[in-house]
């Protein structure tokens, strides 16, 4: 009976023919097939089958005759009508970067498709992103002095690296809604960036490139506008044609990355060396999204994230000067969001807190060259699985209660973003812990677990002197595995699990 479990309304669409032409033989029929139904549904319920797919057959016969509201299996009332559940995120991030003695300079691209669904009605959604982004910053790594004076011996050789940067990113978003959502995000997916060259293109334009591809786009539109104008013709149709072209909003970022990474290789011989090591990566990012409505979104993250790693390699350089390794790595993360939600006339409808962990672990490959002239060529390419949870804690601000207490903490008084008062975090016992119980005691929490599938590209890079060049593009994939849903103005403290 495994075939029940298609039954679920996101899987069924209502029949859009028209029935008008109907003859008796036909709904003879159509009233012999239900009468099977109800029978076994009966059947099924006496024999204590669960009533969740007995609900589910009959809301299949309610839209098998073109009802509209024949309800969902999420029939929990305790669970809201506008909760959606991210069920698929990819993500792509390519980047190229060049550095001169210690200046870094890194133009970067990447797009992520975000597949959603409505637990009660069953709705797909879907928003699909492109970002493009520039940095400057500054990197170290060990000089020859140093590393003479930590090494011990034979060919033991510890190396490190460090680097910090920061610049703008510019974000084009495109919604999607109904019953098609999900293919029409896939589709745009493939129109704006499915071929590799596209996808290297937007990298090297960095944030200048995104902000030309959207005034592109807008330009065309005003431009088919005019002459539709001139020539009398339907200027609706014009802003149709260009409602799937053009972004439904626009995301300005200020970001900021910083880490490190440390290795100590040990030679057991002069064909095969071992080594450990370990990185760290910070990363912050300030953002405000404008929709066409003009409704605002500010967000405030931080990340962070490291890996262990154990390497095995094999050195040919006694006879070409090249050597091969591979690396397992440990990995863990964690990332920290604030986001507040404006509508159209600057006043404060949401926020949401969420905390988010993933750990799992990879292997990666890859071959680095010591060549004459101080060519240092390398290449790599990997792969990870892991294990990612997702807490969100989200208040409504249209309660003044909940909005007094956050306007303890932040500003909200400017329409586009939160800006905290650093004075009122000093003191946990004041506006702090209000906000905190208003959470505690009107909140919403939403907990989402997914497996992810990543890997890299053929990264690599070349070094000259002080002179470098670099790239490198990775790909990720989260699937929800399970969804977690509680009200916390319910006494009862209740976790509803989420049909998604």
């Amino acid at each position: 009976m495994l075939w029940l479990t298609e039954l679920r309304p996101h899987r069924l669409r209502g029949s859009t023919r028209n029935d008008s032409g109907a003859s008796f033989l036909e709904y003879s029929g159509a009233l012999v097939l239900v009468g099977v139904i109800v029978a076994t549904v009966f059947a099924l319920g006496v024999t204590g089958v669960s009533d969740r797919i007995v609900q589910g057959l009959g809301i299949a016969i309610c839209r098998a005759f073109g009802g509209t509201d024949c309800g969902s299996l999420n029939t929990d009332p305790a669970i809201p009508n506008d909760l959606v559940c991210n069920v698929e995120i990819g993500t792509r991030n390519q980047a190229i970067n060049g550095s001169f003695r210690n200046i870094r300079v890194e133009q970067g691209a990447g797009d992520t498709l975000l597949l959603r669904r409505n637990p009660v009605t069953g709705e797909e959604a879907a928003i699909y992103t492109t970002r493009g982004s520039t940095s400057v910053g500054v990197e170290a790594a060990n000089q020859e002095e140093l590393l003479e004076e930590l090494q011990k011996g034979g060919n033991n050789k510890p190396n490190w690296e460090v680097f910090a940067q920061g610049g703008p990113g510019l974000s084009l978003n495109y919604d999607f809604k109904g019953e098609n959502a999900h293919d029409e995000a896939r589709e745009t997916r493939e129109n704006l960036r499915g071929a590799a060259w596209q996808r290297w293109l937007a990298t090297a334009g960095g944030t200048h490139g995104q902000a030309l591809e959207g005034a592109i786009k807008e330009s065309a539109r005003w431009v088919e506008k005019g002459w539709t104008w001139l020539t009398g013709g339907d200027q609706e149709q014009v802003d149709q044609k260009y409602e799937d072209i053009l972004p439904d909003s626009v995301t300005i970022d200020l970001n900021a990355q910083a880490g490190g990474n440390i290795d100590y290789q040990f030679n057991n011989s002069r064909a095969v060396s071992l080594g450990v090591g370990g990185s760290l990566e910070g990363s912050y990012i300030n953002s405000v999204r404008v929709s066409r409505d003009f409704e605002r979104m500010h967000t405030v993250a931080f990340q962070v994230d490291g890996d262990l790693k154990g390497q095995a390699g094999l050195d040919f350089s006694s006879v070409v000067p090249v050597k091969i390794a591979a690396e397992l790595q440990a990995a863990g993360g964690g990332r920290v969001l604030q986001r507040t939600m404006f509508d159209s006339d600057g006043n404060p409808t949401n926020v949401d807190f969420e905390i988010q962990y993933e750990y799992g672990a990879g292997v990666t490959v890859g071959a680095e060259g010591d060549f004459p002239g101080d060519m240092e060529p390398d290449i790599s390419l990997g792969r990870d699985i892991r294990k990612r949870v997702m807490n969100r804690f989200s208040l409504d601000l249209t309660d003044p209660q909940n909005l007094a207490a956050v306007e303890g903490l932040y500003n909200l008084s400017n329409g586009f973003a939160a800006i905290p008062d650093p004075t009122a975090f000093t003191d946990p016992g004041g506006t702090a812990a209000d906000l905190a119980e208003r959470f505690d005691t009107a909140g919403e929490q939403t907990r989402w677990y997914y497996d992810v599938e990543g890997e890299t590209g053929v990264d690599g890079g070349l070094k000259k002197g002080g002179f470098g060049v670099g790239w490198d593009s990775e790909e990720s994939t989260a699937e929800l595995t399970d969804a977690y849903y509680r009200n916390n103005a319910d006494p009862s403290g209740r976790w509803h699990e989420l049909q998604c």
